[in-house]
């Protein structure tokens, strides 16, 4: 008898990154049709299979195609099968990353009031209006773009910043740091009313 056993070619492909588009969480990813060539008949069948964190994630019966893919690593395999049922495998990853910032919103307007000890405070959360990303939860930071009462807190960014008696009756402005999972930042920034409604005491 006179047998096929080898299996058919697949070209090696290169791994790539694409980005997310616009507005969304995923990104359309276009698999390119192999040049798939077998020594003794033509190939049978193809099928492109996707893997995601080790589960099935897709399947193209031909070869070449388009997938809708999220943000992650996605390991995607070519499997050609000739008309002697000989088979042979080839896969590549595609990695799909988020690029794009996130939608930074602030309160339009904010009032803080200071306390009798002379201070008084301001988180990240009560100074946010909504703000977002496609991909998920944001991470919110704020901090002081001038510091009178010298705390070091408009040089870095903190969950809450906190005001003193030399804020009173002004209108500082505080920046409020949006980061999306991706690492994707955002800024927008508001003015705060530091009141000072404590009357002095005789």
């Amino acid at each position: 008898d006179i047998l096929d056993t080898t299996p058919p070619v697949i070209p090696q492909e290169d791994g790539f990154t694409i980005t997310t588009r616009p507005l969304s969480c995923s990104a359309i990813v276009n698999l390119p049709q192999l040049n798939i060539t077998d020594n003794c008949n033509e190939i049978k069948k193809v099928v492109i299979n996707v893997t995601t964190d080790g589960q099935p994630n897709g399947v193209i019966n031909n070869n070449g195609g388009s997938l809708d893919l999220e943000v992650g690593t996605h390991l995607i395999t070519y499997t050609a099968i000739d008309q002697c049922l000989n088979q042979s495998d080839m896969s590549f990853e595609v990695v799909v990353r988020d690029n794009t910032d996130p939608v930074a919103i602030c309160d339009q307007f904010n009032t803080v009031s200071i306390r009798e000890d002379g201070q008084s405070f301001i988180t990240a959360q009560s100074i946010d209006d909504g703000s977002y990303d496609a991909c998920g939860d944001v991470t919110l930071k704020i901090r002081r773009m001038s510091d009178p009462c010298n705390t070091g807190q408009d040089l870095d960014w903190f969950d809450s910043v906190d005001f003193c008696c030399l804020d009173a009756n002004t209108q500082p402005m505080i920046a409020l740091l949006v980061t999306d999972k991706g690492g994707n930042t955002n800024i927008c920034m508001v003015s705060v009313n530091v009141q000072d409604k404590i009357n002095p005491t005789i």
